[in-house]
C-alpha cells in the first residue's frame, strides 16, 4: 500500500491524531502527513502511506487554498478564536467596501510575521515554546506569496469570510490579524477550512467515518507525482536505478526532479543535487 490519501481532517484533532488513527485502520506504521492544520482547522490533510512517505516534504511547496472566518472587536495572543484575549473593541464595524479595499492592499504584501504560537524555530527552539514559558523573541518576516485573495461573504455580526490562495509558509492567522490592523481594529480568525491543497479539494477528500467504513481511497504515487518528466529506461539503466547508484550527465541532464519507468511501470523518482548529478528519492522495488 504505497500513495496518498486526501483525508477531510475534522476539528479540535491534530494533523498527528489523524496519522495515528490511519495507522490502526491500516495496519501499518508507515503514515505520515503534508502540510500541519491545527485542531481549530479542518478540511484538505494530504496524507502518505507506505513509501510515499519519503515524498511527503516535496509536497510541502504545493499551493494551498483556505476559507476564513475573520471575527473583527478581539485581538488573541494567537491570532485565532482559541487564544487568550489581549484586546477588546466593541465599536469595530468595518463594512464589505472597507474590507475589501485592504484584502486588496494586503494581497500585494511579499512577507509576514508568523504568529508566535507556530513550530517555526528561531535559535533552535520552536516559538510555542517561547510563547508557553513566556520569554521574549525576535521573530523575523518571512516571504510569501499571495496568489488571490478576496472576501467570499457579507459582513454579519463582525463576522465575515475570505479565500486565500498562497504558497508554502503562508500562515492565515497572521493575514487576519493585519487585516484587523489595516482596518484600525483587531481581529482574530475564528474558524479555517483547507479546501485545497495542490491538485486536490475537498471533493477528493475523506472524513475519517468513511476511511474507516468503505476503507481509503488510495491516490498512486505517479498519479500524485503526474507533473514530473517521466524517463523511459532499459534492463541495464533498471538494475542500477534500483541499487540506488548515483546518476550523472552520461545519463541525465535535467534540472529538476523526474520519474523513471521500466516496461511502463513507475520503479524510482530521482532529484538534482547539483554537479549535474542526481540521487535516488524513491524506488519503488526493492
Amino acid at each position: 500500500m504505497d500513495g496518498f490519501i486526501i483525508v477531510n481532517k475534522p476539528k479540535q484533532m491534530t494533523s498527528h491524531d489523524v496519522c495515528n488513527i490511519l495507522r490502526g485502520v491500516l495496519h501499518t506504521k508507515k503514515v505520515g502527513h503534508s502540510g500541519t492544520l491545527d485542531p481549530l482547522a479542518t478540511g484538505v490533510l494530504v496524507v502518505g502511506v507506505g513509501k510515499a512517505t519519503k515524498l511527503l516534504n516535496y509536497l510541502e511547496n504545493q499551493v494551498k487554498t483556505y476559507e476564513a472566518e475573520v471575527l473583527f472587536g478581539i485581538k488573541t495572543d494567537s491570532y485565532d478564536i482559541l487564544g487568550n484575549v489581549l484586546e477588546e473593541d466593541n465599536s469595530a464595524n468595518p463594512s464589505n467596501i472597507e474590507i475589501d479595499q485592504k484584502l486588496l492592499l494586503l494581497k500585494e504584501r511579499t512577507s509576514q510575521i508568523p504568529p508566535i504560537y507556530s513550530a517555526i524555530k528561531v535559535n533552535g527552539k520552536k516559538l510555542y515554546d517561547y510563547a508557553k514559558n513566556g520569554e521574549e523573541v525576535e521573530i523575523l518576516p518571512r516571504n510569501i506569496k499571495i496568489h488571490s485573495l478576496k472576501r467570499v461573504s457579507d459582513i454579519i455580526d463582525k463576522k465575515v469570510k475570505i479565500e486565500v490562495t498562497a504558497d508554502k509558509g503562508f500562515y492565515v492567522r497572521s493575514l487576519v490579524n493585519d487585516l484587523g490592523k489595516e482596518l484600525n481594529t483587531c481581529a482574530v480568525m475564528s474558524e479555517l477550512i483547507r479546501t485545497k491543497a495542490g491538485n486536490y479539494g475537498l471533493d477528493n477528500a475523506q472524513t475519517i467515518e468513511e476511511i474507516k467504513e468503505k476503507g481509503p481511497v488510495i491516490y498512486p504515487i505517479e498519479k500524485v507525482f503526474g507533473y514530473l518528466k517521466r524517463i523511459d529506461v532499459n534492463d541495464y539503466m533498471k538494475k542500477l536505478v534500483l541499487n540506488g547508484v548515483i546518476l550523472d550527465e552520461r545519463q541525465f541532464t535535467y534540472d529538476e526532479m523526474f520519474k523513471i519507468f521500466h516496461d511502463n511501470k513507475l520503479i524510482a523518482i530521482y532529484e538534482p543535487i547539483g554537479d549535474k548529478k542526481y540521487k535516488i528519492v524513491i524506488k519503488m522495488e526493492d
